[in-house]
């Protein structure tokens, strides 16, 4: 559970924006500033709570997964939801375990697939806002517009400053020219109103993202997803998984035999049955991959190579040299601990032991709230254990 919305991670980067030196300021006697600061913080506390209070509350609703489900979706950032449309069209109010702030949700063409999982309805807004904890005031937002544009945006308030941290992720559309993305825009304001942080980065996805900037990753979206509940949207893409731990994949013998038979098409003299084997594989997807995971590529032709990289690169292949990297990296191997594959957090788990010589204990069956305290605190034990 996320310790009723207190992390590390969220203390990290409190301490860190608190030590810039543009924060530092000259406080009378009597502390008039955090008094200041600490009148208001209550007054927004007993609004919000009377604000919220008249709110429908989503009966039955016990836990984060019931109300958002985030993940990645090549490469892209995406929100899920089991939610109906809410009832009365605006906000309703769920109460959950993992949290110790209410949430504020509405749904906008909410339903639950034929297979009872989440899906992504027509608009899904979040809101939560957290005055438990003395000396500070947190806001989260979360807003998506159907899969194409997703917006999160944490405010933090301390007699100190503020701290605005927004993340929007874009998708290009498909089949235009249109841009899309992933942008960062961080933006620190002291006391006296200067604004001694501000910071701006942006990638073509999520997953390049993560990859580019992983300080700044660390320093301010791992806490903001730990605020919801989403730290598993950290994990790897699924096709990375594969290629770094190739043993939890074995190709089966109809996959095998499907790439087989495509095989001598993609060098064939007609480029019209080059093409068709090519477009075989690319329907085979994650299958194709698993197997030349396990094939020797050696023995095949110019052609044949340049077809099975045409197919296989969109979808995530990396060169041996960064999968031999990978396999070692411990911040990599902690975030294949919120995989959603068993096999993938077991083989991640076994890893991080080997490559930080430490007594790390992870039960890799575990429930996703009891993964995510645990990985929390295997970050915090290799980070010392590494310093």
């Amino acid at each position: 559970m996320i310790n009723r919305c207190r992390t590390a991670g969220l203390a990290a980067m409190l301490l860190a924006c608190l030590a810039h030196p543009a924060f530092a300021q000259v406080v009378p006697s009597g502390h008039p500033v955090r008094d200041d600061f600490e009148a208001r913080r209550e007054q927004q506390r007993r609004n919000n709570e009377a604000g919220i209070s008249t709110m429908p509350l989503l009966v039955g609703v016990r836990h984060i997964g019931e109300v958002v489900e985030m993940g990645v979706r090549g490469g892209n950032l995406i929100a899920r939801t089991t939610l109906a449309t809410t009832r009365t069209g605006g906000y309703e109010r769920a109460n959950v375990v993992e949290l110790d702030c209410p949430l504020l949700v509405r749904v906008v063409e909410g339903r639950r697939s034929a297979a009872g999982e989440p899906v992504v309805p027509a608009e899904f807004l979040l809101q939560l806002a957290d005055y438990v904890h003395g000396g500070r005031t947190l806001n989260i937002t979360l807003s998506q517009s159907r899969d194409s544009l997703l917006s999160l945006v944490e405010t933090k308030e301390t007699a100190a400053g503020t701290l605005n941290v927004q993340l929007t992720a874009q998708k290009r559309p498909a089949g235009t020219m249109l841009p899309g993305g992933v942008q960062l825009v961080v933006n620190g304001t002291n006391a006296r109103g200067e604004m001694p942080l501000s910071l701006f980065l942006v990638a073509p996805n999520w997953t390049a993202f993560v990859h580019r900037y992983p300080k700044e990753t660390n320093d301010y979206l791992r806490p903001l997803f730990a605020g919801i509940g989403q730290e598993a949207v950290f994990a790897p893409d699924a096709a990375v998984a594969l290629q770094v731990f190739p043993e939890n994949v074995q190709p089966t013998a109809e996959q095998i035999n499907r790439v087989l038979k495509v095989l001598p098409d993609l060098s064939s003299p007609e480029y019209h049955r080059r093409d068709r084997a090519t477009a075989v594989l690319e329907v085979m997807g994650a299958d194709a991959l698993r197997v030349f995971l396990h094939t020797d590529r050696s023995g095949l032709s110019a052609e044949q190579n340049l077809r099975v990289e045409q197919v296989l690169v969109p979808m995530g292949l990396l060169p041996d040299a960064e999968v031999k990297r990978l396999r070692t990296d411990p911040a990599f191997l902690l975030d294949c601990l919120y995989s959603t594959d068993p096999a993938t957090r077991a083989s991640a788990a076994a890893a991080l032991r080997k490559v930080t010589k430490l007594d790390l204990r992870f039960d890799s069956d575990a429930t996703p709230d009891v993964r995510a305290d645990a990985i929390r605190e295997l970050r915090a034990k290799v980070l010392r254990g590494s310093s």
